[in-house]
C-alpha cells in the first residue's frame, strides 16, 4: 500500500499528517505527556484542514509517552469524536496497551476504535472497515 504524507503540524511533542488525503495520522513523540493544552491545540490543527470532514484517524504512541486520566476523559468527549470516522491506536508497549484497554473500557468512543501493534495493521483495518465509504472519500478528495 502506497502512502503519501502531507505534514500539517510538527513539534517536539506531536506530528499531525494527512495520509493519502483522507486519513489523519497523529504521532505522539517519545517521552511526551499529553496535556489538555496539547489536545486543544491539536483540535485547532485538525479543524484547520478537515473543513467539516469526518475522517479515519491513526494515533501512534511513541515510547514512554502517556496521557493522564483527565486527557483520557477528554478523548471520549462528543466534540472530539465528531471529526473521527474510526480510530486506530498503534501501541507497541505493554503499559500503553493496559492504558489503552482502560481508556476503551471506561471512556468508549462512539466510533469504531481498535488497538494495533504496527501501523501496517492499523492501515489494513481502516481500509477493510468500510471500503465503499473510504473509496468515496478518496474520489471526493482527488486521490485515485
Amino acid at each position: 500500500m502506497k502512502l503519501r504524507e502531507e505534514v500539517k503540524f510538527e513539534s517536539n511533542r506531536f506530528k499531525i499528517s494527512l495520509i493519502n488525503n483522507f486519513i489523519v495520522r497523529v504521532e505522539i513523540m517519545r517521552h511526551t505527556e499529553v496535556t489538555l493544552d496539547d489536545m486543544d491545540r491539536n483540535m485547532k490543527v485538525y479543524e484547520s484542514f478537515l473543513n467539516g470532514r469526518v475522517l479515519p484517524f491513526i494515533v501512534v504512541f511513541g515510547e514512554f509517552s502517556m496521557a493522564n486520566r483527565e486527557v483520557q476523559k477528554e478523548f471520549a468527549r462528543k466534540n472530539r469524536n465528531k471529526i473521527k470516522m474510526m480510530e486506530a491506536y498503534v501501541i507497541s508497549s505493554l503499559p500503553h496497551r493496559i492504558m489503552g484497554n482502560f481508556h476503551l473500557k471506561f471512556f468508549p468512543p462512539k466510533h469504531p476504535t481498535k488497538m494495533f501493534k504496527t501501523e501496517e495493521e492499523a492501515y489494513e483495518w481502516i481500509y477493510s472497515r468500510n471500503p465503499e465509504e473510504l473509496e468515496k472519500l478518496k474520489v471526493l478528495e482527488g486521490v485515485k
